[in-house]
């Protein structure tokens, strides 16, 4: 306890030995204490009495003073005794007591001897507790636990405790804390927690603690702990989310990539991953969460991976990471949020055949042709058959781009075998900002193959009498050269003969020798 000062009173009476002789002193006065107790306790109070003999002078002021530097002096209200009550409220309060008295008035004081000297005692308190903080080092993050325990020395006794935070007593339930008694392997109740579930600006501060035990009926107080600071440490920082593709426009069935890297240099990190605001559980959505290890063999950087995107894949995706600091896993503040648009996937391609019917005769070519829909600037095209994608050159096949268009693609079979039969589709990648983006298959066009005889009587009818007159014109082309070339032969004999060519008269081819051509 600090020491009393004395009333202004008092600052009168030290300038009394130079204004009254010691022979004016008065007699000494009787000094007495109640209750009288061989040892007191921290709490009690004891009544110190000073009691000063008759004289025909007033009595004014009544000091009282000890041993360990303490003083005290108040006015005489009236008669000739004065009781002081004396709270012991640290060991400090032991030392040996004394009184004297004042007459007079303020410039001519007329002290008394000193009284007889009483010791009070104290008895020692309860030992002083111990105070620990999680985490040890007094640095807690924003938003974390903070656990604060007080433990008494000594055996099971029945205690109570106290918290103070900056020298103020801290009620229990205030400002979110949460005081509760923890029991120990020994089932003792020595000690008591105080526990602040989410620390804040108002939770940092110098605590301390200390308990009360109970002895002979009456609650003692312990000396206070040492203090322990605690300070606010800042998040760890914001991470930042990224996304692949960078436009946050992904086409439905394409992949979707949304990186979230950690800054820093902290040994391990657990990342966590949010849509809409929902924590996204790995697996689910058909997502999947990997660690992806860069070059410098930092684990800073997780990526969550959409193999397919869907309608269910659109929203506002956020990131946080938790930071482990001595075995705690301190969380940063969430990612600023990212927005993921799905586009409607690309139109259906349109395949043809050519023959149409999709029934080619063996040896004859079979061309496939693969249009793509829109505008786009750039396609890559592909062909299936019974579901397996076609490689040009396989089966004897020829993939060409059609001159008229760049959105269409041919598939030539130049001579159709048993080999061409079967299911066919066609698909394109349509090139968007430097992605290929794949459409969904065309619908499926079946070929059959037919062998020559078995094609329809009228058409096989038809080719005959084709090869029949082709032939018999080629015959009377034949007849009417020759029959030509015998009338000029025959009328250059007759103008050799005899100069004239007026009675010239065909001759019949027939009745030519033909010995002599």
């Amino acid at each position: 306890m600090a020491l009393t000062l004395l009333l202004p009173v008092l600052a009168s009476l030290q300038l009394l030995p130079w204004l009254v002789s010691p022979a004016a002193n008065h007699p000494a006065p009787a000094f007495s204490v109640h209750p009288q107790k061989v040892e007191y306790l921290l709490g009690d109070i004891v009544g110190l009495t000073c009691s000063a003999p008759p004289a025909k002078d007033r009595v004014s002021v009544f000091q009282y003073y000890s041993n360990m530097g303490w003083a005290v002096s108040a006015k005489a209200s009236s008669g000739w005794k004065h009781t002081y009550n004396l709270n012991i409220t640290e060991p400090q309060s032991a030392g040996s007591y004394s009184c004297n008295y004042y007459t007079g008035k303020t410039g001519h004081f007329v002290r008394s001897e000193e009284s007889n000297r009483i010791t009070i005692r104290v008895k020692d308190p309860p030992a002083e507790p111990t105070l620990s903080v999680d985490p040890t080092s007094g640095v807690v993050s924003e938003g974390h636990p903070l656990l604060i325990t007080c433990t008494a020395p000594g055996d099971t006794r029945e205690l109570r405790f106290h918290f103070y935070q900056d020298g103020a007593k801290i009620i229990p339930g205030d400002a979110g804390s949460e005081i509760s008694t923890a029991e120990p392997r020994t089932s003792s109740l020595t000690v008591s927690v105080l526990r602040i579930p989410r620390v804040d600006t108002n939770s940092t501060g110098e605590y301390a603690c200390q308990y009360e035990e109970k002895q002979s009926e009456r609650w003692i107080l312990s000396t206070r702990s040492q203090a322990v600071t605690v300070t606010l440490k800042d998040p760890p920082p914001r991470p930042v989310l990224s996304m692949d593709p960078p436009s946050g426009e992904v086409n439905e069935g394409f992949p979707l990539l949304i990186t979230c890297t950690a800054p820093g240099a902290a040994s391990e990190w657990r990342f966590h991953f949010y849509k809409d605001g929902a924590k996204i559980v790995p697996g689910d959505a058909r997502s999947e969460i990997s660690i992806k290890e860069p070059g410098t063999n930092s684990r800073n950087v997780s990526v969550l991976s959409i193999p397919r995107a869907g309608p269910n894949s659109a929203g506002e995706f956020t990131c946080g990471y938790e930071e482990n600091v001595s075995g705690r896993w301190v969380p940063s503040p969430r990612s600023w949020p990212v927005n993921i648009t799905v586009k409607d996937p690309l139109p259906l391609p349109v395949l043809s055949l050519d023959p149409p019917s999709g029934v080619v005769i063996k040896g004859v070519p079979l061309v496939l042709t693969c249009t793509a829909p829109g505008d786009a600037s750039e396609w890559r095209f592909h062909f299936y058959k019974d579901g397996a994608e076609i490689i040009p050159g396989d089966m004897g096949s020829e993939i060409s781009t059609k001159e008229s268009s760049t959105d269409s693609v041919m598939l030539t079979f130049p001579w159709a075998g048993p080999a061409s039969s079967g299911e066919f589709t066609c698909g394109y990648e349509e090139n968007v900002a430097g992605r290929w983006i794949p459409s969904p298959r065309s619908q499926t066009e079946n070929v059959t193959m037919k062998a020559t005889w078995s094609l329809p009587i009228p058409l096989v009818a038809g080719c005959v009498g084709a090869a029949v007159g082709l032939v018999l014109l080629l015959l009377l082309i034949c007849f009417y050269k020759r029959k030509k070339k015998g009338f000029k032969w025959e009328r250059r004999r007759r103008t050799e003969n005899d100069g004239s060519i007026s009675s010239y008269s065909p001759i019949p081819l027939a009745m030519i020798n033909p010995d002599t051509l």
